[in-house]
């Protein structure tokens, strides 16, 4: 069979690069004199974490930051991001110098305002020994996502070797899950260029297969509408033949007593309104793709999963989640860095069915991020 020519990337410097997935947020631009950051090679996920400090978020974003400072292993190099230098002092302030294991922090500016969830505009990913960037068309993001696609452009003189390519399809990497030789796609990202770009499907997944290397397998719609907008919200890859999957059935059948349509309890009423028929509902959709996934010869692990609106006047969509997470081998150990709710019966569950799986778990207290639909991963 004929193999089709690899992509052009545009290489910023001849320089070989470590191998390197980013797994949480990332950014940034250079200051004159700068170290050049040298990300270490991991199989599961990053070495380096690279955040987004923002004003308005600060609140609630540095909470979990610290957490995550306090607990990284020492082989994990950080990297914060601000709009400029006031908010890049802010954060020094707010985070200090060193992570837990005296690990120097860097911080670094850029002139563009950024978003809280960085990692959406773009999907970083690694093949054939280099560390590679893909970004969406400048016309089919919203305004504070194209800043954002600027980030790798400007990674780019600060990491030596990132190539980067930008697509003519829209992309986000909360719906694109790149294993060593999958690439789990979203159905949102299916639908999207679809709708918008008039992009077929099938031309799609042409498209991503020649780009990243990787065999497209489509995920999350189950049949109906979508599980959700990123799949990092119910799916976990765990490796190439091996995924977890949120379990709504699961998380009823863990919740005390029989929940009626409007209360779920003391611990999950601070969070939302979890209704019980809308997990009925939910429960065939994720069946449908558990079934999907193992007739692909996929292994489907389950976590607890509850869907919900929030407690404002709006409906706006809120996810309990133990699949938004981070992931990290360091000197053979496998680190899970999971939600934490503070509903015990469904974090207990979610966190022991991680350690089953190999993970030493570090649980990170999501509470406040809930009402702005993200988790760890995010």
């Amino acid at each position: 069979m004929r193999r089709s020519a690899p992509p052009r990337w545009r290489i910023r410097s001849g320089i070989p690069v470590a191998t390197l997935v980013v797994v949480l947020v990332a950014l940034t631009a250079h200051g004159r004199g700068a170290r050049a950051l040298r990300p270490r090679v991991s199989r599961d996920a990053t070495t380096t974490w690279i955040w987004h400090y923002v004003d308005r978020d600060a609140p609630i974003r540095v909470p979990v930051f610290r957490q995550m400072l306090e607990v990284a292993p020492d082989d994990v190099e950080v990297v914060v991001a601000s709009v400029d230098e006031a908010a890049s002092a802010r954060a020094r302030s707010s985070l200090g110098d060193r992570t837990g294991t005296g690990r120097r922090i860097h911080y670094l500016t850029t002139t563009v305002p950024l978003g809280a969830w960085a990692r959406d505009p773009y999907v970083f990913f690694e093949r054939g020994g280099a560390s590679c960037a893909l970004l969406p068309p400048r016309h089919a993001v919203t305004s504070e996502t194209a800043a954002n696609s600027s980030v790798p452009l400007a990674l780019a003189a600060r990491w030596p070797g990132l190539q980067t390519r930008e697509e003519p399809f829209a992309l986000e990497g909360g719906d694109i899950l790149p294993t060593d030789r999958h690439v789990f796609v979203g159905a949102a990202t299916l639908d999207k260029n679809r709708r918008h770009l008039r992009i077929a499907p099938e031309d799609l997944l042409r498209r991503i297969a020649a780009v990243m290397g990787r065999r497209p397998v489509v995920v999350g719609h189950g049949g109906g509408e979508l599980l959700h907008e990123h799949a990092d919200m119910f799916l976990t890859p765990l490796d190439d033949q091996t995924v977890v999957l949120g379990d709504p059935r699961l998380a009823l059948g863990l919740l005390p007593g029989t929940p009626d349509e409007s209360n779920h309890g003391p611990a999950l009423r601070p969070l939302g309104r979890f209704r019980r028929s809308r997990q009925l509902q939910l429960i065939p959709r994720y069946e449908r793709v558990a079934s999907d996934l193992r007739a692909q010869g996929i292994e489907v692990r389950r976590l607890p999963i509850l869907h919900g609106t929030s407690n404002g006047t709006g409906d706006d969509q809120v996810v309990l989640t133990w699949n938004n997470v981070l992931l990290h081998e360091s000197h053979g150990i496998r680190h899970a860095f999971v939600p934490q709710y503070g509903v015990r019966s469904l974090d207990a569950e979610a966190h022991a069915r991680w350690r089953s799986w190999g993970y030493v778990v570090h649980a990170i207290d999501m509470r406040a991020t809930i009402p702005h639909g993200g988790a760890v991963r995010c």
